[in-house]
């Protein structure tokens, strides 16, 4: 997931599913402003799928950890002082093996406000979907018996 901001520049987060020095895998932040990797979050366990909320939040399916977790940046400050902040925010259990997600976003009128994550659960078999806005608990599932490993949204305007 890529991000941009005017007189701050642009975020990428990367995910490391792990392995050597860093067993359980990580995500890792990159900001374009310094050309350098700003931070390595940790917490996850075997991290692989990233959806972008269309904000300042990424949500990561953490596969070996069987949830999904939303990751949100705090800017504190501008330009050359900018402070980049990156914290767990949510922590939803999911099922075993979730692989993937995406953000469906909803369309208000002047901007984009995320609806749903959506979140492929490869060992339990089944697609969750997560209400974006109160991420406490799963809202519904479906059974997808041959493992789903990927996911994409299409958006109907």
């Amino acid at each position: 997931a890529t991000y941009f901001f005017t007189g701050i520049g642009r975020f990428a987060f990367i995910s490391c599913k792990g392995g050597g020095a860093d067993e359980d895998g990580s995500v890792a932040l990159y900001w374009s402003l310094n050309n350098s990797l700003q931070a390595n979050i940790t917490g996850f366990k075997n991290p692989q799928g990233l959806g972008y909320d269309y904000g300042l939040s990424t949500w990561v399916a953490n596969s070996g950890g069987g949830s999904c977790a939303s990751l949100t940046l705090a800017v504190v400050g501008g330009s050359f002082a900018a402070t980049i902040l990156p914290n767990i925010t949510a922590d939803v259990e999911v099922g075993d093996n979730p692989t993937d997600c995406v953000v469906e976003p909803f369309y208000t009128v002047l901007t984009l406000v995320p609806r749903s994550v959506i979140v492929t659960a490869r060992g339990s078999g089944e697609v969750v979907f997560i209400d974006a806005l109160q991420p406490s608990r799963p809202s519904f599932s479906i059974d997808l018996p041959g493992g789903p490993q990927k996911v994409t949204c299409l958006i109907d305007q």
